[in-house]
C-alpha cells in the first residue's frame, strides 16, 4: 500500500538557535514518508547555517516579516503532501508522532486529529487537562483517544483554543480554507475556527496521550504569556475575529466570542496590575470592561486559575 505524503511547514523567524532539534525531531519520525518545508519569516539572524547541516529541505525566504500565519500559509501553498502538519520551530514530536496520528486520521477518517503535549519548564501553556471534562473528551473510542463531530466542536470553539498548531495533522482535502495573514498570535484558533464554520472538518479526532513537547522561551512575545505585548495581541485577534466570524455565528456563540474577549482584558488589567502599568489599570474605568458580558468573564476566568492550580 501506497504510503501517504506527509508535508511538514515550520515557519520560523530568529530562531537559529532551535530550529535544528525540531527538524531533528522530524527525521527522527518512525514514518519516513514526509516533506519538510521551512518558511523563514524574514528573519535576521543565520538561519541559513544552522539548515546547513540538514538535507532535502525546502527554504523558503520571505522578504520581510509578515507573522507566522503568512509564512504557513506560504509553506501549506508550496506543499505536496496529503496530510499537512505545521510544526513551530521551537517545539519538538516524540518519534511516533506522524505515524500514530496519520494511524487515528486514516482509522477513523477524519479530516483533523490533534495530540496532547508536555511542556518544558518555561512554559506556561497549559496541556489538554484544563479540558477533560468538555463534551468532546466523552466520546472515548480507544483508551485516551476520542472522535467527535464538527457540531460537537462548535459548542467549544469560541471560548477555547483548544490545541495548538504543532498539535494538528489535517487532511489536505479538508484545508480548503488557509490559515489569516492578519493573524499576530492566534493563527490556530482562527484556522479551526473558520475550518468549522465552513463545515470544512466534519469529522476530528484527538487524544490526551502526549505525543510531543511544546518549548517557549521569554524572548518570544507569543511564549510570554505574562507580558502585555503578548496579551494585546490576543485582544487585537480576537476583535478581528469577532468582526470576521459574526455573520456566520449564532446569537449564542457571538455572546460567548464576547466574553472571551472580555476575558482577555481581565487578564492585561491583572497583567497590569502586576506590572505597575498605569495606563492598564486605568482602562478597568472604560467601555471595555464595563459591560454586560463582565460577570461571566470573571467567573471563567476563576474557573480557569482553579483548573490551573489542580493540574499544576
Amino acid at each position: 500500500m501506497k504510503q501517504p505524503l506527509i508535508s511538514v511547514i515550520i515557519p520560523v523567524y530568529n530562531r537559529a538557535h532551535s530550529i535544528s532539534k525540531s527538524i531533528q525531531s522530524i527525521l527522527n519520525q518512525t514514518y519516513q514518508n514526509f516533506e519538510i518545508i521551512v518558511v523563514d519569516d524574514g528573519s535576521t539572524d543565520d538561519i541559513l547555517t544552522a539548515l546547513k547541516a540538514f538535507d532535502n529541505i525546502k527554504y523558503i525566504k520571505l522578504p520581510n516579516n509578515q507573522g507566522q500565519a503568512n509564512a504557513r500559509k506560504v509553506g501549506c501553498n508550496q506543499s505536496k503532501g496529503d496530510f499537512i502538519c505545521s510544526l513551530d520551530s521551537d517545539d519538538i514530536w516524540k518519534p511516533t508522532f506522524i505515524e500514530k496520528s496519520l494511524k487515528y486520521m486514516l482509522a477513523f477518517d477524519l479530516d483533523l486529529f490533534f495530540s496532547n503535549w508536555s511542556k518544558n519548564q518555561k512554559s506556561t501553556a497549559e496541556n489538554l487537562s484544563r479540558f477533560s471534562k468538555l463534551s468532546i473528551f466523552q466520546n472515548e473510542i480507544e483508551k485516551g483517544v476520542f472522535v467527535f463531530t464538527n457540531s460537537e466542536m462548535r459548542k467549544h470553539i469560541f471560548l477555547h483554543c483548544i490545541f495548538p498548531s504543532s498539535s494538528m495533522m489535517i487532511r489536505r482535502v479538508s484545508l480548503s480554507l488557509l490559515w489569516d495573514k492578519n493573524i499576530k498570535v492566534c493563527d490556530d484558533w482562527e484556522l479551526t475556527i473558520n475550518l468549522v464554520l465552513n463545515n470544512a472538518i466534519k469529522k476530528i479526532g484527538g487524544t490526551n496521550k502526549v505525543f510531543w513537547t511544546k518549548y517557549a522561551s521569554d524572548d518570544n512575545v507569543c511564549d510570554n504569556r505574562s507580558d502585555i505585548k503578548f496579551i494585546e495581541r490576543v485582544i487585537q485577534d480576537r476583535m478581528y475575529m469577532q468582526q470576521k466570524f459574526t455573520p456566520f455565528m449564532t446569537n449564542k456563540e457571538k455572546k460567548t466570542f464576547k466574553t472571551s474577549i472580555v476575558e482577555s482584558r481581565l487578564r492585561k488589567l491583572l497583567i497590569g496590575i502586576q506590572k505597575g502599568s498605569l495606563k492598564t489599570i486605568l482602562e478597568v474605568f472604560s467601555k471595555k470592561y464595563l459591560n454586560p458580558y463582565l460577570l461571566k468573564a470573571i467567573i471563567n476566568g476563576s474557573r480557569r486559575v482553579l483548573k490551573r492550580k489542580k493540574y499544576a
